[in-house]
């Protein structure tokens, strides 16, 4: 498959996974996005936001290590994606680790 095709399927994953998170389907956004990062697209920003994203449908489940790994792997991908370290930092902060947070 082509590196377009394969961003427009990683983009209609994370639609279909903004979708469900919207509806507090948590595990299954977290399965859209799943697919969407497993697409490979080749976009690193775009990469970072479904990592991010992910994320978030990890918190909402309570996975808080999970969620900052991906938190993580957001930021790998885009140091400069100021949403993922926010969200690192929530994550943290869930977690009881304010040191962590306030270092992030």
């Amino acid at each position: 498959a082509s590196t377009a095709s394969n961003t427009q399927k990683a983009q209609q994953y994370k639609a279909s996974g903004n979708a469900s998170y919207q509806k507090g389907k948590y595990k299954e956004a977290y399965d859209e996005y799943t697919k969407g990062i497993n697409m490979k697209c080749g976009d690193k920003s775009f990469e970072a936001i479904l990592h991010c994203n992910r994320a978030a449908a990890l918190m909402a489940q309570k996975q808080y290590v999970h969620a900052a790994a991906d938190c993580d792997a957001a930021l790998a991908l885009d140091p400069c994606y100021s949403r993922a370290l926010q969200r690192r930092v929530d994550v943290w902060t869930a977690m009881g680790d304010y040191q962590q947070a306030v270092r992030d």
